[in-house]
């Protein structure tokens, strides 16, 4: 365990099923259901729950998804049900670009890689 490393990430939903179709279209990701109102999600890197018991945020703490090109993330995600929110972000520093997007129940997330295309 790499202490203070953060380990896992709560995002609220307000349609489960919906959720995880479009994260499981989209990244790939795999869910175990823990409950009517719970599911789990792991990566190869990362691990995380989708819940009914907070609500969908497009204000706060924002996770941030590596992919491998953004333009072609950005049609799947719109393709799932989403929407790309505003444009693609030099970071600078040669430190890659991001743009955010927003699921379909609300969540605003960002997807993040090394070169623009």
């Amino acid at each position: 365990m790499n202490e203070h490393a953060i380990c896992y990430a709560e995002m609220g939903t307000t349609d489960l099923a919906v959720s995880k179709a479009f994260y499981s279209s989209c990244f790939g990701w795999e869910f175990q259901d823990s409950g009517p109102d719970y599911a789990m999600f792991g990566t190869h890197d990362f691990g995380g729950g989708l819940t009914t018991a907070i609500k969908p945020s497009a204000d706060g703490t924002r996770l941030v998804v590596s992919v491998a090109s953004i333009p072609a993330k950005i049609k799947e995600i719109e393709a799932a049900g989403g929407k790309a929110v505003g444009e693609l972000i030099d970071i600078g520093n040669d430190m890659g670009y991001y743009q955010y997007f927003q699921d379909p129940v609300g969540n605003q997330l960002a997807v993040w890689s090394k070169t623009a295309d």
